[in-house]
């Protein structure tokens, strides 16, 4: 009868201590699992970000490290596939103009490519950047970035493109302000864009413009109140 018992207690005490054990490991996982899945903006609200960012802002003396301008920015110059292993040296501490390069270069375009010109414009919580290269051939690129806490969206014209290209967009923006539709179709011709009014969920009406050429579609989205700031940043990048 003590054998008996002492087996059974036995049995009880593994059972316990292997649920234990796999309680703890369970935990364990989907909270690695919630850190590894942390957005963007949560990121950039953490302590974490926060230090890294004090870190290089402390490094480069509060100036832009490419010009030696007064800061703006910290900007990644990749960003981490895990926010927990972001570190310092893939920050630079940046202007508004050089922040407004890089963007335009970052993925797209090889850094040895000229830079004509950069600008940027803000709208609420967007930020457009406008950036022109020249490759070493002498063709030239225009490169719009919409940046917002959620993300990028991104799109390039060459120059043989741009004016016909423009005045779709011009258009476009003036009709999001009236009532009357507008066709892009007939008007696009060869170009290598789809363009179309949309409206959003909460009845706010949008430009969607989506480059063709690329595998994975390039789009970038202008909404009502930023047509008339988006227009005048393309006018002034498309004179280059």
């Amino acid at each position: 009868m003590t054998t008996d018992f002492l087996i059974i207690s036995i049995e009880i005490i593994i059972f316990l201590s292997g649920s234990t054990g796999l309680w703890f490991y369970q935990k364990r996982i989907i909270s690695n699992n919630t850190k590894q899945h942390e957005s963007y903006p949560d990121y950039l609200n953490s302590k974490k970000w926060d230090d890294l960012k004090k870190i290089a802002l402390e490094r480069a003396d509060y100036q832009c490290e490419l010009c030696d301008a007064p800061y703006n920015h910290v900007h990644h110059v990749k960003y981490p596939k895990r926010y927990k292993e972001d570190h310092v040296d893939n920050l630079v501490v940046v202007c508004e103009k050089c922040h407004a390069r890089l963007h335009g270069i970052r993925e797209n375009k090889k850094i040895e490519d000229k830079i004509l010109y950069s600008d940027s414009i803000k709208v609420g919580n967007y930020e457009y950047f406008f950036s022109v290269t020249q490759s070493g051939n002498g063709s030239k690129c225009l490169h719009i970035v919409r940046k917002s806490k959620t993300g990028e969206q991104r799109i390039e014209v060459m120059e043989s493109n741009i004016d016909r290209f423009a005045s779709i967009i011009n258009a476009g923006c003036t009709s999001l302000s009236s009532n009357e539709p507008f066709q892009f179709g007939a008007k696009a011709g060869d170009l290598p864009y789809s363009f179309e009014i949309k409206v959003a969920k909460n009845e706010n009406k949008y430009l969607e413009v989506t480059e063709l050429t690329k595998e994975k579609a390039n789009k970038i989205t202008i909404f009502e109140n930023e047509a008339k700031f988006f227009s005048n940043g393309l006018d002034k990048a498309r004179v280059f």
